[in-house]
């Protein structure tokens, strides 16, 4: 190699332009203390410019006029390859002379006066290496969308105790007034009825139209209330069924709450996704895939089964037809289709999510409406072509020659 020749190092102390031999020609170590160095490694890391880096180019660009310079940290190349207009700059992280350069770095901090001794370098490189993984790590659970994973699946828990919680609240207010069951099969609005009025000798025309009963199911709320073969309560044993009831309301307004938190998050994280499934869907699958880098990565054919793993293994156990689909059944384009288009709706759904999940996490810009319109337009085409369940074909397995009678 030639004497014109450079390589640049950047090491947890500072940047470094060494020669072939080996020798430090500049050096521009990091200022401040240890939090500091470690926000500037961090920033370095995310492709931000620090001063100590411009510094270091002014240096080079002033010591030498002209050379080829390598670098072995691409990012690094990226950064400065702007700053050192009047050299030749190479990637080449395999050059055995990083790697010999890298395994001398304790002995060349002491020699650059960075530490004394060798084992004071390992212990400054602890320290720094313990701040860097700090930041790394709350960065990591900064994102937004591991809070959409999170918040759809308090959803789904809320829903799972709000099931549990309104069967047993049927049950218990079934001993007072049974007949009360059968008329209001609206959940919420039956817990609305049994927390605000109670026993059901307190039912009125004006209080059921308060809460929001129709005309119809109000009448009939009324004349069985008066004809009910339901125990009679004291006022002590119903305010604990209102305040069951009450409570019940509560997790439906927490409920609402939350949706309305996914709806306003997926508009930051996921606004393409959205614009296709709508944001419980979207949030869903982020949540499924683990994040919506790795729903990205994922082909559409993942995509299209997401939710429905076990009937997957099932399949590939026992040799039965696999699902077409898995949480994208919940869409209205699927699960409103005729069975017989559903698998290849979710097949269409499930390659737009995938170009969707791929532009939101690498690029935000918005093509939803795009999207969502050649989405329609392939819908429409699956329903002029298949109008009708297409007939199974019947597999005839040729039969051996058969055996001759003796």
């Amino acid at each position: 190699m030639s004497s014109l020749e450079y390589f640049v190092v950047d090491a947890p102390f500072g940047f470094m332009l060494f020669d072939v031999d080996g020798k430090v020609l500049i050096f521009e170590p990091f200022t401040g203390d240890m939090e500091a160095i470690a926000d500037k490694l961090f920033r370095l890391d995310n492709g931000e410019m620090i001063e100590e880096l411009k510094s270091f180019c002014n240096k080079v660009s002033s010591s030498f006029k002209a050379g080829k310079v390598f670098f072995d940290n691409e990012k690094l190349f990226m950064m400065v390859r702007r700053l050192l207009h009047d050299f030749e700059l190479h990637i080449d992280p395999l050059n055995p002379l990083f790697k010999r350069f890298r395994g001398a770095l304790p002995d060349v901090a002491v020699s650059q006066r960075v530490v004394s001794t060798v084992k004071d370098y390992y212990t400054f490189l602890h320290e720094v290496s313990l701040l860097l993984s700090r930041r790394r790590l709350r960065k990591a659970v900064e994102k937004r969308d591991l809070l959409l994973a999170q918040s759809i699946n308090a959803i789904d828990d809320l829903n799972k105790i709000l099931n549990m919680m309104i069967s047993r609240l049927r049950e218990w207010y079934g001993v007072h007034f049974p007949e009360l069951n059968s008329i209001v099969d609206d959940h919420r609005l039956y817990a609305k009825i049994v927390g605000n009025i109670g026993s059901r000798d307190k039912y009125n025309a004006s209080s059921l139209s308060a809460l929001g009963v129709s005309e119809s199911s109000s009448s009939k709320i009324l004349s069985a209330a008066k004809s009910s073969i339901g125990a009679d309560f004291n006022e002590y044993d119903i305010n604990a069924i209102m305040d069951f009831a009450r409570n019940i309301m509560h997790l439906y307004d927490l409920k609402d709450e939350l949706e309305s938190y996914v709806d306003s998050v997926a508009d930051d994280v996921c606004p393409n996704l959205k614009s296709l499934v709508g944001p419980l869907i979207s949030a869903r699958l982020i949540s499924l895939a683990g994040g919506l880098d790795k729903l990205a990565r994922l082909p559409s054919s993942t995509i299209q089964v997401l939710g429905a793993e076990k009937a997957l293994f099932r399949a590939l156990r026992t040799g039965t037809r696999p699902p077409k689909h898995g949480v994208i059944f919940q869409c209205q384009e699927v699960h409103g289709a005729p069975k017989w288009q559903r698998g290849k709706i979710a097949r269409a759904l499930a390659g737009r999510l995938a170009i969707a999940a791929r532009v939101d996490a690498f690029s935000g810009i918005y093509v939803g409406d795009q999207l969502k319109e050649d989405l329609y337009k392939r819908i429409e085409e699956i329903r002029k072509l298949y109008p009708k369940p297409v007939k199974k074909r019947v597999e005839v397995k040729e039969r051996g020659k058969a055996r001759r009678r003796r």
